[in-house]
C-alpha cells in the first residue's frame, strides 16, 4: 500500500511537470504569433515560423508559378481547417522546401492574393501568407 501511494505521488508530480511545460510552450507560442501576425494572414503564423526572408522568397517563387487562384472556396481560409478534395492543389517547388525544409512534399493553392500552404496527407492548412 506504502509504495502505490508513492508510486501515485511521483506520477502526479510528473503530470504537474508535463502541464507546466505545455503552459509555458503555450504562452511561448502565443508571445510568437503575436509578432508574427503582422507578416501572415489570420492564424497562419501558428503553423510556420518564417522569416522575412523566407516569406520574401517563398512569394516570389510562388509568383513564378503562375497558378491560376481557385476562385469558388466556400470554406473559412485559415491554419487548421481541412480543405475539401475538390480543391486543386500543386506541389511547392523545390525552392520552397530549400527555404523551409518542414514543408517537403506539401502543396499549395492561391486564393484572392493570399498563398494556401496544405498539408497533403492531413488535407490541413499550415500556413496562409500573403502573396
Amino acid at each position: 500500500m506504502k509504495n502505490s501511494a508513492s508510486e501515485n505521488h511521483k506520477y502526479d508530480n510528473k503530470d504537474n511537470k508535463n502541464a507546466e511545460r505545455r503552459g509555458t510552450e503555450s504562452g511561448t507560442n502565443s508571445q510568437h504569433s503575436e509578432t508574427r501576425s503582422q507578416t501572415t494572414t489570420g492564424q497562419a503564423g501558428a503553423g510556420a515560423k518564417l522569416s522575412t526572408e523566407q516569406r520574401t522568397k517563398i512569394t516570389s517563387v510562388i509568383r513564378e508559378q503562375r497558378v491560376q487562384p481557385e476562385t469558388s472556396i466556400n470554406f473559412n481560409v485559415s491554419v487548421g481547417t481541412r480543405v475539401p478534395k475538390r480543391v486543386h492543389f500543386h506541389p511547392l517547388p523545390v525552392e520552397i522546401v530549400t527555404v523551409y525544409p518542414d514543408w517537403r512534399g506539401y502543396e499549395f493553392f492561391l486564393v484572392r492574393d493570399e498563398i494556401v500552404v496544405v498539408n497533403p496527407r492531413t488535407l490541413e492548412i499550415v500556413a496562409v501568407l500573403e502573396a
